[in-house]
């Protein structure tokens, strides 16, 4: 081990906030250019299609009198014909054997057990919420996340849910255009400060512990009626030595180092990265 990791000190809660807060400072400036021209895209989908100080400049001529703003929609019809498409022929999620080590009756109980989650989560409206976003401002997202069965029960189902407002969700930097390579992620709620007291009642709602956080969407973290709640999502990643095996197998050093009696030939060796993908929830004042 080096001396650098000797030393390394465990991260605080303080840490990862700040880390979370930085990173969608930078989030919100990358894509900032690119959210206004999809919030452009939804008004003119709503039919908001005038400027608004042509607008009142027309409405509200003195001089020769208040002139109409018309206007006439010829883009829903293509969003609507595009929609149906997709709700015609719903999407799903699908498992398929890729090799002839894969065994198909195995992708068979993974689809059933898919299929389950699909029905019980009710999928599809979170299918054609996304695919309706993405056709109206050419972006929109599904999550995929765990819920307790019950209020009394400590087992957790896998659940399939939709995110109504895509303008809520942030990516870190990816070069893929489904962001599958992102490290990190933040997904918002504007919560009635009612409810947050509620749900969180240790929680600070002091106005000074969010006055010098700066803004946040166009407002601060804590508004008269509201508190931002973040999930923040990030990856942490442990370097580690993958070990290639004379039977074919591969295992991690530390794996293979832990088996007792005679160990199986080593035929190779790489250096990787495992990853860990980790979640929190906080306000711009504190980690919940």
């Amino acid at each position: 081990m080096d001396d650098d990791e000797k030393d390394e000190k465990p991260r605080t809660d303080e840490d990862i906030l700040e880390e979370s807060r930085e990173g969608l400072d930078e989030a919100i400036e990358r894509e900032s250019d690119m959210r206004t021209k999809m919030r452009d895209d939804l008004k003119f989908a709503t039919l908001d299609q005038w400027p608004e100080d042509l607008r009142r400049a027309r409405e509200g001529d003195v001089t020769n009198g208040p002139r109409p703003c018309l206007t006439i929609d010829q883009i829903n019809q293509y969003i609507t014909q595009v929609s149906n498409e997709m709700n015609k022929n719903q999407p799903s999620i699908k498992t398929r054997p890729v090799d002839d080590i894969a065994d198909p009756q195995t992708a068979q109980v993974y689809q059933g057990l898919i299929r389950h989650i699909e029905d019980r989560s009710n999928a599809q409206v979170a299918y054609a919420t996304s695919g309706n976003s993405a056709v109206t401002i050419g972006l929109g997202f599904v999550r995929v996340t765990t819920d307790y069965v019950s209020d009394d029960s400590f087992d957790q189902e896998i659940l399939i849910r939709r995110i109504p407002d895509t303008f809520s969700v942030y990516l870190g930097p990816h070069i893929m255009p489904d962001g599958s390579d992102a490290d990190k992620a933040w997904v918002f709620e504007e919560v009635p400060i009612d409810r947050f007291k509620a749900d969180y009642p240790k929680a600070s709602t002091k106005d000074e512990d969010f006055s010098s956080l700066g803004e946040i969407f166009g407002h601060g973290w804590k508004t008269d009626k509201t508190i931002t709640v973040c999930e923040y999502f990030y990856k942490e990643y442990t370097p580690t030595t993958l070990i290639f095996l004379a039977d074919g197998s591969k295992m991690p050093q530390q794996n293979y180092d832990e088996i007792e009696g005679q160990k199986p030939e080593i035929t190779g060796k790489r250096q990787t990265n495992k990853s860990v993908v980790r979640w929190c929830k906080h306000t711009g004042a504190e980690i919940l």
